[in-house]
């Protein structure tokens, strides 16, 4: 019997924790997640290896050195920027000399200190403003040299010179951010620099600059955006004033979640099993100035906002050309829980009891609806929710009321004071939501150009410069887009729910959930955690210190020192870099798909579970705690099969995961197609919101025809095409209606695939195929008028599109499906701890086959231990695309069973 003054584990959250800490095994990796990296990694990951070699070659060649005194530095730098503005020779020439001067290359001694002083005085010189005009001007003469059918003779000196335009700019910027001198909201920058350069992201797009440095454009725009607006931890720490702007109270920190949706629901579900609860649920505490009809999505909503017609003729590009796949269970066990424990809109009510002083309700249900009460939390994202239908509603009702005449529609913007975050963030986004679609394309098609394996290492000494740069470069690419991503998402979160909404809906539409998961799948990512991509002695600032000890022209051609091994009690090499990009793309897809049911069903198809259950092996706490936020989100969708299988996943979920009040991610869905449409519902009812809130304010042509009552039923502002769209429909023939989705197939899917189809090998399946394995990512719809200010962005969307299909298409094609004559026991790459491919002889041909030629006289132990990893592999992955159901299940263990099918 347990003593008093004991205390019960089982009800101790503090030695639960300290018991998860004892047991935990692996080592954490030393990395502390924040804006960004030193500034040493900051420039190292600026400068490219051979480029760092070949700058610091002009460099040291430059006849024309800095002065040393003082007194004269002023002068000379004011010299060097009044030669900006001459002609190319010496433009290029005065920004070499600054380049000199900044990353202080004659002052090897104490490097790091006189390079921060050099930076600090370029600035307080006005070196970064002019320096950026000149690199508009540059960049606005490549934009028109690339519009004409034949390219000048200066096109290339005009990207030498962008390129050390960005570089100084660079160099002064980031080295005085660390200095702090960003902090104040007063010395931030002007706005004027951040949109320039998100409009010169956008005009990448169009595919006219070759060859042009996006890497130091990318990296550039994430510091201004940092040095104007500030990091995410910034944006949060405005969140009191927000709510302050629209008269709500400040958050608890410590008190359980619960949104005004929870209660709602839970009211809901208890009038309609005990109707005469709903006298005590009168006393509710949603706001009086909203009607009950706006807290939960349901055609009634959509009749009332006047948007009937137009929410029926909504539609999802990302989910349109794959209907939801049907899941079959093992066994003939179903899934589905009573009806009558788990369904509260059943015909299942119960009268309370009555007694001489009126109704007694249980004290249960006394209990739990003043719990609700007492921690229902309104957030700043669904009150300006709530507010938009609301507003929505009562400007129809204003429609009904005025019928015939003139009102004004336009939404009054909310007040802001002048010179505050604000403004700036308004001005923005009211500046780049023209193209705001373009710049998502670039940004995807960056991060898609890394979505490769990682090149070969020379296994006989260090990796030479060519070969270093290119897994950093796809670094760096990943760490600037994705903390582009993240930042753009948390301010327009900040500034209004429905900017944020509206990119990430752009942002789901282009694939870029999908995206995510191919970049985590293609690669192993808890091996590009460790992966040691920077070499010793080659980054710009190990060049510059070799260069003084040895010459300046040994400084590029010495060779670094091989890398020290590491023993088993010494703490495992972290790469930074990685793990900063894993963490922000781990955000971002949480973002992108938190309280988003049909989002999140769309990840369960995509199989996300497997990708993000490696992803959570990292031994890191910030990874692992965003790959866990994200399988919390799929569990109520993964059925009892997976929970079965992955009860350390799910412990791990409720240890590290903040509970909420009504957390039900642990009960089964009985009713997924009820949550798949209501899902849909919700989905649609928020690109409604999106349309209207951005015709008001921002661009006129995306608001939605508003419904309106006439004899004749016509949609008024509605296109021709829908307002006679029921008459069309009730004339179809009836043997067209029965065979509609035959017409579908061959009339409409075969045509829109024949693109495809031409370039595509004979054996490769076609996405229609009976395999049902084959998941594609759509081609989003054209919108009706253009986002873009530029000619063709729907060409760009579409063959962004049709490249992350292609993508995802090979790796399935890789992992699933079965080649010609090989079966099951398809060739494979022998990888080793770190991911890279082992290098194998030519005569072990045992890896097509590992189960034949089995040579048990000369058999080692690393050879039977190969053997059985390569049978485990292809045996879990044939098992897990196959219906257990299907007689064909057992060539999983024998492959002596006759395959009468052409396909899986």
């Amino acid at each position: 019997m347990q003593q008093p003054d004991q205390d019960d584990v089982l009800l101790n959250r503090q030695h639960l924790n300290q018991i998860l800490k004892s047991i935990k095994q692996q080592p954490t990796l030393q990395f502390d997640y924040g804006n960004s990296g030193t500034l040493s990694d900051e420039l190292d990951d600026f400068f490219g290896y051979v480029e760092a070699k070949n700058l610091l070659q002009r460099l040291h060649a430059l006849d024309e050195r800095p002065p040393t005194a003082d007194n004269a530095i002023g002068i000379w730098i004011e010299t060097r920027v009044d030669r900006l503005d001459a002609r190319h020779e010496e433009r290029l020439d005065a920004l070499e000399q600054l380049l000199v001067y900044a990353l202080a290359v004659d002052h090897p001694v104490a490097h790091m200190d006189m390079l921060k002083a050099h930076n600090r005085i370029l600035f307080n010189h006005n070196v970064f403003h002019a320096a950026f005009l000149a690199l508009r001007r540059a960049c606005n003469q490549l934009y028109n040299d690339c519009q004409q059918e034949r390219l000048p003779a200066s096109h290339d000196n005009t990207l030498l010179e962008i390129s050390r335009l960005l570089t100084l700019c660079y160099l002064v910027l980031e080295v005085n951010r660390f200095d702090g001198r960003f902090h104040a909201d007063q010395d931030q920058l002007d706005l004027s620099y951040l949109e320039y350069l998100l409009g010169m992201l956008t005009r990448l797009k169009e595919g006219h600059m070759q060859s042009f440095p996006v890497k130091k454009l990318l990296l550039l725009v994430w510091k201004v955006f940092l040095c104007t607006l500030g990091d995410d931890q910034r944006a949060k720490q405005w969140k009191p004033e927000v709510r302050l702007r629209y008269n709500l109270p400040p958050e608890d920190p410590g008190a359980p979640k619960c949104s005004y949706q929870d209660i709602h629901t839970f009211q809901h579900e208890i009038v309609s099993r005990y109707p005469t609860f709903a006298s005590l649920s009168r006393d509710s505490p949603l706001p009086s100035e909203l009607d009950a009809v706006v807290f939960r999505v349901t055609p009634s909503l959509h009749a009332a906002m006047g948007m009937l017609q137009a929410s029926q003729q909504t539609t999802l590009p990302y989910q349109s050309l794959f209907p939801p796949k049907q899941v079959k269970t093992g066994g003939g066990v179903s899934e589905r829980a009573p009806q009558a424990l788990t369904d509260p809109d059943q015909p299942f009510t119960m009268l309370l009891p009555f007694t001489e002083t009126g109704l007694t309700f249980p004290s249960a249900l006394v209990e739990a609806n003043d719990v609700y009460k007492q921690n229902t939390r309104l957030s700043l994202s669904e009150y300006q929710l709530l507010q938009e239908r609301q507003r929505a509603i009562s400007k129809y009702k204003s429609l009904l009321e005025h019928q015939g005449n003139n009102i004004d529609q336009n939404t009054v913007h909310e007040d802001s004071q002048q010179d505050n975050i604000f403004t700036k963030l308004e001005l923005l986004y009211e500046t780049i939501v023209p193209d705001l679609q373009g710049l998502v394309v670039v940004l995807l098609k960056t991060m898609l150009s890394t979505a490769t394996p990682r090149a070969k290492v020379n296994k006989d000494g260090p990796p030479t410069m060519e070969e270093a740069d290119v897994d950093r470069h796809r670094e760096v690419l990943c760490k600037s887009v994705s903390a582009i991503l993240l930042l753009l998402l948390k301010w327009f979160k900040l500034s209004h729910v429905l900017k944020f909404e509206y990119l990430s809906q752009l942002l789901v539409d282009s694939g870029c959930m999908l995206l995510i998961l191919k970049i985590f799948g293609l690669q192993e990512v808890s091996a590009l955690a460790v992966a040691q991509t920077n070499v010793e002695g080659y980054s710009i600032l190990d060049q510059i210190a070799h260069s003084a000890v040895n010459g300046h022209d040994s400084a590029a051609t010495a060779a670094p020192s091989p890398p020290t091994s590491t023993t088993s009690d010494a703490a495992p090499y972290t790469n930074t870099r990685n793990l900063f990009w894993i963490v922000n793309l781990l955000r971002t897809l949480q973002m992108l798909t938190k309280r988003k049911v049909h989002r999140i069903m769309l990840l369960v198809q995509y199989k996300s579970a497997a990708i993000l259950k490696r992803v959570h092996k990292i031994a890191h706490p910030t990874v692992e705690l965003y790959a866990l936020k994200n399988l919390k989100n799929q569990i109520p969708f993964l059925g009892r099969k997976w929970r079965n299988a992955n009860m350390k996943l799910i412990s791990a979920v409720y240890f590290r995961c903040k509970t909420d009040l009504r957390d039900d991610w642990l009960l089964v869905r009985s009713d997924k197609d009820g949550d798949l449409e209501e899902g849909k519902m919700e989905e649609i009812n928020m690109r409604l919101l999106i349309r209207i809130y951005h015709g008001h304010r921002y661009l006129p042509h995306m608001l939605p025809p508003e419904d309106s009552i006439y004899s004749n039923g016509e949609v008024v502002g509605a296109p021709a095409t829908l307002t006679t769209l029921n008459d069309h429909v009730d004339e179809l023939d009836a043997d067209f209606k029965a065979n509609y989705l035959a017409w579908l197939d061959q009339e409409v899917y075969s045509r829109m695939d024949d693109d495809a189809e031409s370039n595509s090998s004979p054996d490769e399946p076609s996405p229609n195929s009976e395999g049902g394995a084959w998941i594609d990512t759509p081609i989003p719809t054209p919108p009706p008028v253009s986002l873009s200010s530029s000619s063709s962005p729907w060409f760009d969307m579409q063959g962004l599109t049709q490249e992350i299909n292609r993508l995802y298409q090979e790796e399935l094609l890789r992992e699933f499906q079965s080649k010609d004559g090989d079966s099951w026991d398809a060739p494979m790459v022998a990888k080793t701890a770190t991911g890279e491919a082992l290098m194998t002889d030519e005569n072990e041909t045992w890896r097509d086959n590992p189960l034949q030629d089995i040579d048990w006289n000369n058999l080692t132990s690393d050879e039977l231990t190969e053997r059985l990893r390569i049978v485990e592999e292809k045996t879990v992955r044939r098992w897990m695309n196959i219906d257990i159901n299907d007689s064909r299940y057992q060539k999983v263990i024998s492959d002596e069973i006759e395959d009468t099918s052409d396909t899986w």
